[in-house]
């Protein structure tokens, strides 16, 4: 059993412990970028879990992505949504954590400072599952295609009318 402190390289830890999982990939994050969530879950055919926040503002100013849960959706997982969320969690099936200051975002992964930990100690990995499974009951209702359609419709009129006042 390894528990590691990381402070760089997320994307190789996290990679690396997919692919030695083969279970359920499960994953907390306010922000989640598109590009970021395909580079994770490249060659991910399991289950699929994630909790986020859903945030027009955050939305409508690009730090995190409507595709990201199109995308998570397209790939047969369930998204759920939670206030106020800060906390980050990546279970790789039953086996590995990694508990991180970093959001699933290009930023959080390769270029901001971020620090945490993996982990295939039991005593991490078991309470980290139960903390994500108490979040998901919490949490609301799946989130569904025709929920994304009409939040983006919601955000391409908000931002229309920023625009024009913007310009008035």
């Amino acid at each position: 059993m390894v528990t590691q402190l990381v402070d760089a390289a997320w994307d190789c830890v996290m990679t690396a412990a997919l692919g030695r999982s083969g279970g359920e990939l499960r994953i907390v994050s306010p922000f989640v970028k598109v590009s970021a969530f395909a580079r994770l879950a490249r060659g991910h055919e399991g289950p699929l879990r994630l909790i986020t926040r859903f945030s027009h503002e955050d939305w409508a100013k690009g730090v995190s992505d409507i595709a990201a849960l199109r995308e998570v959706l397209a790939r047969g997982g369930a998204v759920r949504g939670v206030r106020n969320l800060h906390a980050k969690l990546y279970l790789f099936g039953d086996s590995e954590a990694v508990v991180t200051s970093a959001n699933l975002t290009s930023a959080g992964i390769d270029r901001n400072h971020e620090f945490g930990l993996h982990s295939d100690d039991t005593t991490v990995v078991a309470p980290s599952g139960e903390y994500f499974e108490r979040l998901w009951r919490r949490a609301g209702p799946d989130l569904r295609p025709t929920d994304l359609d009409r939040w983006e419709a919601e955000i391409q009129a908000r931002l229309a009318t920023e625009a024009r006042t913007a310009g008035a």
